[in-house]
This record gives structure tokens, sequence and C-alpha cells, in this order.
């Protein structure tokens, strides 16, 4: 049987599988799990200590990988984890007048594996923990600073952060990557920083995955959360997080949290850009003027309009950024680059509606305006 291909990365030298990793910035192959998984793990008696018990700290969708991840392992090598709870964050209300519960996809994850589920987001509640004899705590976009005091309590620490740090420090590693159309990214496991988000010491690093133009964001974060929950098994598997650190050449970034802001969009921008803003944050607003008689009385003003999908799309002819048209059933606007085909949008203080019908109201809502989107009243200063 042909042996599994061989993976390159900047890696803790237990994990022998792995290759120390090439220039960086210059993208290798896209990295299969199924090399992850078939590789084999060379065994450290000296450093096994007894069966381990986890605080797995996990919220979102790229969390879950990592928590199957150890899941398998514990039914597979039962020498290694004893116990794993899940700490995650309260339920949120939300929808319209904050009627609805929203749930963070981890807590499902764990009751459906009958895991022990532990509601914790204040310093406080993360603290009373240290009780519960955990062994190591493992953070996967838990997306809250774990307290000092905890970090400090529990013998090892891990982070699984999706960059090959210290390159996209930050909370939005993978949007930062996926908007400045990075042609690579990758996975780092690192240990948890008592006082900052990505500070600790590298444990671990996969080799750089590259990104395909063609690929969808969620594919990408999907196909990252897989190889991080790969290597997080290797580490737990050998006990690499107990005493290698490893140096990382990669260039210090920062990644700061995605603010509302960046549901503007600047035509001056690209149509890539724009198109994959859109895919992180499921809808994005330009303004539009209008000049309108309402109730005798002339109104001119600005109004939000919300653009809910769009598709990249050659330059329009003669257009200048913020200027459209309706074509095929899309309102087609002009950006810097290309321009972007929107098929649903919503006009303020309206329903939302497909691109033909924005266009048959458009006259009577804006008026005899230009046709086109700008940034608001700044747009005149």
């Amino acid at each position: 049987m042909a042996s599994a291909p061989m993976i390159t990365g900047i890696v803790n030298p237990r994990l022998s599988m792995i290759k120390p990793a090439g220039t960086p910035g210059r993208a290798t192959p896209i990295v299969p799990a199924k090399a992850i998984r078939d590789a084999s793990v060379p065994e450290y008696p000296s450093f096994r200590a007894s069966c381990i018990n986890i605080a797995f700290f996990g919220s979102d969708e790229f969390s879950i990988a990592s928590l199957n991840k150890l899941l398998h392992i514990s039914k597979t090598r039962q020498d290694v984890i004893d116990r794993i709870d899940v700490v995650t964050k309260y339920p949120k209300a939300t929808g319209r007048n904050f009627k609805d519960v929203t749930d963070v996809p981890i807590a499902k994850a764990a009751e459906s594996e009958g895991l022990k589920l532990i509601r914790a987001e204040t310093n406080s509640e993360i603290n009373a923990l240290v009780d519960n004899g955990y062994d190591l705590a493992i953070a996967v976009s838990y997306g809250k600073l774990i307290p000092r005091t905890f970090i400090e309590t529990i013998p090892y620490t891990i982070n699984v952060h999706p960059s090959l740090l210290p390159k996209y420090a930050g909370a939005s590693p993978l949007q930062y990557a996926w908007i400045n159309e990075d042609k690579f990214s990758g996975v780092t496991i690192q240990t948890l920083h008592p006082t900052k988000f990505d500070h600790g010491e590298i444990i671990a690093q996969t080799g750089e995955i590259s990104i395909s133009d063609c690929e969808k964001f969620k594919t990408v974060s999907d196909r990252l959360a897989v190889e991080g929950a790969e290597l997080l098994g290797k580490v737990v598997e050998s006990s690499a997080y107990k005493d290698v650190r490893i140096k990382s050449n990669y260039t210090p970034s920062y990644a700061p949290k995605i603010s509302p802001d960046f549901c503007m969009i600047d035509w001056n921008s690209p149509a890539t850009k724009l198109t994959r803003q859109l895919e992180i944050m499921k809808s994005l607003f330009s303004f539009k003027e209008i000049d309108i008689i309402k109730k005798r009385k002339r109104v001119h003003d600005w109004r939000r309009v919300i653009f809910y999908d769009a598709v990249a799309l050659p330059d329009i002819e003669g257009f200048e950024p913020g200027e459209f048209k309706i074509d095929n059933d899309m309102v087609v606007v002009q950006t810097s680059r290309g321009s972007i085909g929107v098929k649903s949008l919503k006009f303020e203080y309206e329903k939302q509606e497909d691109a033909t019908k924005f266009m048959e109201k458009l006259k009577k809502r804006a008026g005899e305006t230009s046709m086109r989107f700008t940034h608001g009243p700044e747009s005149d200063k």
C-alpha cells in the first residue's frame, strides 16, 4: 500500500511526519486532511502521563471539528483522554424585539455527544472551573480572553488559531486572509497567553495551505477547521504541548474583530474584494440619493440600500464607480475594477426584493436622481 503523502510546515519536532516549511509567502499545494490522519504518531513514554481531563472552550462551527477530533481520540485511545467538558457562552436573545433565542453551534454538538456543557463568560465563572481538576484547557474560537487566574492554575493550555502566526494575530484571521485575496493560509497551535490574544508560544503549525480563487469562504473555513483539528489531535496524542516550542518566520500582522463599518461598500474597491466581503458579512450597504416631494415638501436626502448577494462581472464601459444599471435581472454596479451583479436588494423602509422590482420602484422612491450609489451625505463634502 502506498505511503501517505508528506506534509510541509513549521511544527513541533515531535510531529516528525511534518517537514520544515519553505520560504514564507510561497504557497504549497493544498494539504489534504487524509495526509495528517494517515501519518504515524511517534510515542514518547517519558512524556506520557495518566489520562487527562480537558476543558474545551469553543463556540462556532470552526470549533466543532476540533471537538470531534478529541472525542475520537477519547474513544480510540483511552490512555490519552479521560474526560472532556465543553465550556461555552450563554444563548443570546435575537430577532425582532429579541424574542428569539440563538445558541452557539458548539452547544448542540456537545449535547448530542452527551458531554458536560458548562456556560461561563465572566472571569469569576471561568475561574470557578479550576476546582474541576482539568489537566489541559483547549480554546478554539471561544471569542473571549480566558482569565489569567485560570490559565496559571491549569497545568497546560493551548489554542487553535486559523493563521500562520504571527501573521494575522487577532479575532478575524480567516476573514482578513479572504478579503486580502491571500493565496494560502494555515493553522497554528499555541499556548494561551495570560493577558493577550495570540501572544502565546507556538507549539506547531501546518504548512501553507493553498486557497484557490474558485473557492468559497465557507469551504476554506471548513477545510482549515479540519486541518487544525488533525494537528490538534497529534499535539494532544503525543503530549507535544508540554515542552517543545518553535519559532515562526512569518511577518507579524493584525486581524482585529470585524466592525459594523466593514459592511459599508467602498465603490473604489475592486469587484472581487466586494464579493468576498459580502460572503463574509452576508449583507453590505451603500446609499442612494433621493429628491422627492413628500406631503407637499421637497425631501432631499439619502436612503440606505442593502445588498444581499452579488457576483463579480466585467467593467461596464463608460461607467464610474458606484454607477449602476439593470441587466439580465441584476442591478449591475461599476467598481474600481470590474462590476458586481446584485440579485437581491432592500431599499430603506422597504422590503427585500429582487433586482427587477427594485428598479421598477426606484424612480418613485428616489425621484429624478442619478443612477449612482454613494457613501451618503459625506459624498458631497
